[in-house]
């Protein structure tokens, strides 16, 4: 009788300890999402700063201080496509077609959702470089 109690208690105690490392692991995958969601939360706020202190700087009229601030952002991020966008209209503005062009193009091929966007920007540079080229 004895026997069958310690038994039947190893047995509820084995499930118990399952039963825990179960809940255990569902907590760990849990908490990760909530890191990755934290992350994530985290990482939208910075682009958002950087976006809005770049179109600050441009309507300031302080275009080398946006394309130095898009050059390092794009040496930590290369596939950033607000700093792309903003290099290019920066470069537009200081009269770098070329370099605007090299911007628009890649950020054209980085981010298909902005084509729209960009190939007016591109039209306008072709444009605007074929003239100079003719006089």
């Amino acid at each position: 009788m004895n026997e069958e109690i310690l038994v039947e208690l190893f047995e509820i105690n084995s499930r118990l300890e399952s039963i825990a490392w179960i809940f255990l692991g569902i907590l760990v995958v849990l908490g990760f999402g909530l890191f990755v969601r934290l992350y994530d939360l985290w990482k939208a706020r910075g682009n958002a700063i950087f976006r809005n202190v770049m179109e600050n700087y441009y309507n300031a009229g302080e275009f080398n201080v946006v394309v130095t601030g898009c050059e390092g952002k794009i040496k930590i991020h290369k596939n950033d496509g607000w700093a792309y966008w903003w290099k290019g209209k920066a470069h537009i503005k200081m009269g770098e077609l070329d370099e605007a062009r090299e911007a628009f193009a890649h950020l054209y091929n980085l981010e298909p959702g902005w084509r729209p966007s960009v190939q007016s920007y591109l039209h306008f540079i072709d444009q605007n470089l074929s003239k100079e080229f003719n006089e």
